[in-house]
C-alpha cells in the first residue's frame, strides 16, 4: 500500500495535465499549492487499491521466482498509458477521461493475458471502486451541495449523473479498479495466496500446490 501510494503522489499531478484541459477545474483548498491535494488524493486512490484485494478477498500477496520482478513491467505501463493519453487527446481529441480509462483497459487487459489468475481481483477491484464513490461523493454534495456543477466542465462530458455522480467518475473508478488492484503484483511477481496458507513454493508430497484465488 505505501509503495503504491508513493506511485500514486508522482502519477496524480502528471495526470491533471491532462484532465484540467477538457474535463474539470479543480478547486484547491491551498491555492496555488494544490499539487499537494492532487499528490494525497492520488496517494489515497492507489494505496487503497494495493490493499483492498487482501482484505476482500482474505489472501496475501506472495513471492513467486518463476514470475520475476521486473522494473520493464513498470516502464512498459507507463508508456502505454502516457502513449494511449497522448494520442487519443492530443492527436484522436478524444476526451481526457475517455481516453484514461480507455488506457487503463488496455493495461488491465495486457496484465490479464499475462497473468490470467488475476482475473477475479481485478474484477472485484472493480466492483470496489464502482460502489465506494457512491456513498463517498454522496457525503461531499452534503457538505457541498454545488460541488459537481462548480468542478466539471459539463459541456465536455456526457452530462449523465447516477446516484448524483457523473457517469464518466463511474467509468474512470470501474476501469482503474481493473488495473489498480493487480499492478503491483504483476510487476513483483507475486501470487495471491489465501490467508495462513503455505508459501507457494512448498511441496505437497512431491507436487506443487495449487493455490489459485
Amino acid at each position: 500500500m505505501i509503495r503504491l501510494s508513493l506511485y500514486g503522489a508522482i502519477a496524480g499531478p502528471i495526470s491533471q495535465l491532462w484532465y484540467v484541459q477538457d474535463y474539470w477545474h479543480p478547486i484547491y483548498t491551498l491555492g496555488r499549492f494544490g499539487i499537494v491535494e492532487d499528490m494525497l488524493f492520488a496517494a489515497f486512490v492507489a494505496g487503497i487499491s494495493g490493499g483492498v484485494i487482501n482484505l476482500l478477498l482474505g489472501v496475501r500477496s506472495v513471492e513467486s521466482k518463476e514470475l520475476g520482478n521486473s522494473w520493464m513491467r513498470i516502464v512498459v505501463a507507463i508508456a502505454l498509458i502516457i502513449g494511449a493519453l497522448f494520442l487519443m487527446t492530443n492527436v484522436l481529441k478524444i476526451d481526457s477521461i475517455y481516453a484514461s480509462a480507455i488506457s487503463f483497459v488496455l493495461l488491465s487487459g495486457l496484465i490479464l493475458y499475462q497473468r490470467p489468475d488475476l482475473w477475479k481481483a481485478s474484477l472485484v477491484g472493480m466492483i470496489f471502486w464502482l460502489c465506494a464513490i457512491i456513498p463517498a461523493y454522496n457525503v461531499i454534495l452534503l457538505i457541498w451541495p454545488r460541488f459537481i456543477e462548480d468542478w466539471w466542465l459539463w459541456s465536455n462530458i456526457s452530462g449523465i449523473t447516477l446516484l448524483n455522480i457523473p457517469l464518466e467518475e463511474y467509468l474512470w473508478f470501474g476501469t482503474w479498479g481493473l488495473v489498480g488492484s493487480i499492478i503491483y503484483e504483476w510487476k513483483g511477481g507475486y501470487r495471491f495466496i489465501p490467508d495462513g496458507a503455505k508459501e507457494p513454493s512448498v511441496q505437497n508430497h512431491g507436487e506443487q500446490v495449487d493455490y489459485t484465488v
